[in-house]
């Protein structure tokens, strides 16, 4: 029997009582009490449903043409250091490319700290949500959001981090934690 909590806030993992946490976060913010296994390297991405992209009418072919001037909405993370001033860089083609970055200030009349809401809203033409990658994988495979900027990588506040597995140290991890992390770890390749 699982019994699981969803919530993007920080909780204490022994007042809580729970065994096993996933956090997405920077190595240097870990806590230093728990063991923290990697399990995959997780990237901040823009989508939006085709239907939102044709009302433009605009190409969105560079970070600028998300400014404010453009009146592009972007729906972003609302906590933490997630806000509206966005960092980005170019994907460089090859190793001698030089790297081109930008940074654009963007019109987000919504904020909300869950990327499912972030989804839903994308999904109902709302406009650009920025979101990490696994939360929007199903609705790119489908089609019903395409990745905008694919050329670009956020960075900054919404540069890549990792998802780690959080436990207790323990001499004797329970079979079950051990089973659910090994799971974890072949699930993230």
């Amino acid at each position: 029997e699982i019994t699981i909590s969803l919530s993007d806030q920080m909780q204490d993992m022994v007042q809580q009582g729970f065994d096993l946490a996933i956090r997405i976060t920077r190595p240097e913010q870990l806590p230093p009490n728990q063991v923290a296994r990697a399990l995959r390297t997780v990237r901040y991405i823009a989508v939006a449903s085709p239907r939102y992209l044709q009302g433009l009418g605009h190409e969105l072919d560079h970070p600028q043409a998300l400014s404010v001037q453009h009146g592009v909405a972007c729906i972003t993370l609302g906590y933490g250091e997630f806000q509206n001033h966005l960092q980005w860089a170019r994907i460089p083609h090859n190793v001698n490319t030089p790297v081109e970055t930008d940074k654009v200030t963007v019109h987000t009349p919504v904020c909300v700290d869950s990327s499912t809401a972030i989804i839903h809203l994308a999904l109902q033409h709302q406009g650009i949500g920025l979101v990490a990658d696994f939360a929007a994988q199903a609705a790119l495979d489908s089609g019903t959001l395409v990745p905008v900027l694919p050329d670009w990588q956020l960075t900054g506040h919404y540069a890549p981090r990792t998802a780690y597995a959080l436990y207790m140290p323990s001499r004797h991890l329970p079979l079950k934690v051990r089973a659910l992390i090994d799971h974890l770890v072949e699930a993230g390749k």
